[in-house]
This record gives structure tokens, sequence and C-alpha cells, in this order.
């Protein structure tokens, strides 16, 4: 079934892939979908992926680890121990992960670029965290404070 699904993303990762090429590699995919991830690993294989990560950080880490993904992109309340981690986003409820993601992607080389933050004060807690980058949908956010 993954590779019915692998197959139907072939033409768009073509389409993307030879508009990036323009762009001298420095680019990372990343998609909520395995057979997209999948799609760009066999298709596109000089290019960084990235497992986005929506509820389960469990699952988000075993598609990461299948197709050897250079990031992962969790969404920003979870990560352990942060006040961002009490606080609803989205359809994602509020919890403390059991799951150090921070600790295991630095363990596993895999790099941690959390979405999406609104502010500065977001922005700051997850600096400080340590992770590797941040997503946002107002680049200026850093230097709104």
């Amino acid at each position: 079934k993954r590779e019915k699904y692998q197959e139907a993303w072939e033409p768009f990762v073509d389409r993307v892939v030879e508009t990036c090429d323009d762009f001298s590699r420095e680019i990372v995919f990343s998609s909520f979908y395995e057979s997209a991830i999948a799609a760009v690993r066999q298709y596109a294989p000089d290019y960084d992926v990235a497992a986005l990560i929506y509820q389960s950080i469990e699952d988000g880490l075993e598609i990461a680890r299948r197709y050897a993904c250079e990031a992962i992109h969790p969404p920003r309340n979870q990560l352990t121990g942060l006040p961002l981690s009490e606080t609803d986003y989205g359809n994602i409820e509020a919890c403390d992960p059991d799951i150090d993601l921070i600790s295991v992607c630095q363990e596993e080389g895999r790099n941690i670029n959390v979405w999406t933050v609104q502010n500065w004060v977001q922005y700051d807690q997850l600096a400080q965290a340590g992770v590797d980058g941040i997503i946002t949908d107002y680049p200026g956010v850093v230097n709104n404070k």
C-alpha cells in the first residue's frame, strides 16, 4: 500500500525537484505524509528530508529513522519540559511528552526544527531549549522584543 501512495507522489516530487535544483540544494523537503518522504528519498536522494510530526512523536521518529531523515519538525508544544508543552496548539493537546525529542535528535544526529512560532516569547523558549531551527509565519519575530 505504501508503494502505491509513493508512486502517486512521484510526478509532484519530479516537478518540485526540477524547480529546486536552481537553489543549490539548500532546501529541506518536509511532509506529514510518509509516502511523500519516501518519494523524495527515492527520486531526489541528494536533498535533505524531514518528517513533520503532528501528534505522535513515536510515529514521527519511526518515519525519520526508516527514511534516514536529516531532521524532524515537531509542533511547538511537543517538547519536554517547556512552558509551550502546557498549551494546546491547534488540534494538538497540551501534554509533557515522555520522549525528550531534543535529546533523541542530538543522539541520532538529526536536526530539530520546531513549528510554528508566533511571538518572540515562544521563539526564546525554543532557542534556549537548543532546537536547530524555528519555523514561523513572521520572519522578524526574533526582533520584536
